[in-house]
């Protein structure tokens, strides 16, 4: 499957994670591609509002997807909806429908590769079983991801020596 995949590059595989991230928990899925750095380099999302997320992360530099990112784990967070001020990214979330974000860094042992992240319309959606699912979910998408750029890059790499 990975094989085929790849065929259909990166941004394919990329709609595949979601999409199954989504069947796990939440109302849809964004997944966003990094550079080593940090910048997004590309995304996807199953629904408008996972789009939406997805660019948010360029907007705030302090948002839970970067913190999960950049500690290699698992963050949950939600619009508590009474009035409690909230972080800006939360804020800016909530006005765009999302209630509750469950976000997880997708690394291999040696690569960062982005995050996946879920979203809900209600307030604690998510629980901590959620939150272990999806670190578990977001290794193995970074494995599959990363045996996807290979591949890709295996295949541009033997066309350019056949010239």
């Amino acid at each position: 499957m990975t094989r085929n995949v790849a065929e259909g590059g990166v941004d394919e595989a990329l709609r595949l994670v979601a999409a199954q991230a989504t069947r796990r928990a939440g109302d849809g899925c964004g997944v966003i591609l990094l550079t080593r750095g940090g910048r997004r380099i590309t995304s996807v999302g199953t629904d408008a509002l996972a789009e939406g997320l997805n660019a948010l992360y360029d907007h705030f530099v302090e948002n839970p997807c970067r913190s999960a990112w950049n500690g290699r784990t698992t963050i949950r967070a939600e619009l508590p909806g009474d009035g409690t001020p909230v972080p800006e990214w939360m804020a800016a979330a909530g006005r765009l429908g999302a209630r509750s974000i469950l976000t997880a860094a997708m690394s291999t042992d040696d690569r960062l590769l982005g995050v996946v992240t879920l979203h809900s319309g209600r307030p604690g959606a998510f629980t901590a079983a959620d939150e272990e699912a999806l670190h578990a979910y977001a290794r193995r998408a970074a494995a599959f991801i990363d045996d996807v750029q290979t591949i890709r890059s295996a295949a541009y790499a033997a066309s350019r020596a056949a010239g």
